[in-house]
């Protein structure tokens, strides 16, 4: 075997590998949930659905799961809002100390969420947001803000400027350019990072926990406390349809970013 085949061979072992590490709990946590026994045991004695019949029956279960999902909802069209108008202004803006403002738009990404929570519970307690879905929203709007700047500003580097110039050489004001060029031509960009900010939201759990408790208990909280006070295979059921949400949201950020590649090569061609 030459040299180039077994550092090949090899590579491929590593990154299976380190796949396995990576996938093996979810793949274990996911066939537990599948038990009928009260415990959790790995393999299960008998398979079922009972849990997941659990939780969609369950008031507390499935309130949380509709809190989390109408904040995430909330949060990423806040987010994709303030991201995009942010983007256009980094991007296409003439702005002074314009790298400084770049960096401080993408800041609440490098800070520790508990970083941002600790800070923020002093600023919430005076505007009596503590314990409020719209205070959760505002700060998951914070944190999911830099994925948008970041995805709708990379396409807006992308994007062929001599379109925008066009228009405007043609007559078009500003607005009417940017209506009807330059946001149709970063829109699968644009829902791809609306997807990431409602992802960001649905699974955050420090901030919620600090900022709003038990007062509206959303879906990782509600993990959370059930792994807190005696886990139970409603645990691993609803860590499963997360898991699922999750991939769900990649699998729909990889098919836009496809679908926006092929019709590059189609305007290009």
């Amino acid at each position: 075997m030459s040299a180039e085949r077994l550092l090949r061979f090899g590579t491929g072992v590593w990154i299976a590998l380190v796949f396995g590490y990576l996938i093996l709990p979810t793949l274990i946590v996911a066939a537990m949930s599948f038990g009928r026994d009260d415990v959790l045991r790995f393999p299960p004695s008998l398979f079922s659905a009972r849990w997941y019949v659990a939780f969609a029956t369950s008031e507390e279960w499935t309130l949380a799961a509709l809190r989390s999902v109408a904040v995430g909802l909330a949060t990423a069209a806040c987010a994709t809002v303030i991201g995009t108008a942010a983007a256009l202004a980094l991007v296409r803006g003439r702005l002074p100390f314009r790298r400084a403002l770049e960096l401080l738009a993408i800041s609440p990404m490098i800070v520790p969420p508990v970083v941002i929570a600790v800070g923020g519970y002093g600023l919430f307690v005076r505007l009596k947001l503590v314990g409020s879905l719209a205070g959760l929203v505002a700060v998951h709007t914070l944190l999911a803000e830099p994925f948008v700047v970041l995805v709708v500003s990379a396409a807006l580097y992308r994007t062929d400027r001599s379109l925008e110039l066009a228009s405007l050489s043609l007559g078009a004001g500003r607005w009417m350019t940017l209506r009807a060029i330059t946001l149709p031509l970063v829109a699968p960009a644009i829902v791809t990072a609306a997807l990431f900010a409602f992802l960001t939201s649905f699974d955050e759990v420090v901030l919620a926990l600090f900022l709003v408790g038990t007062v509206a208990t959303t879906l990782p909280i509600k993990i959370f406390s059930g792994l807190t006070f005696g886990v139970t295979p409603i645990v691993a059921a609803v860590s499963t349809l997360l898991v699922v949400v999750s991939l769900a949201v990649i699998a729909a950020t990889g098919w836009l970013a496809a679908w926006q590649r092929r019709r590059h090569l189609r305007a290009v061609a």
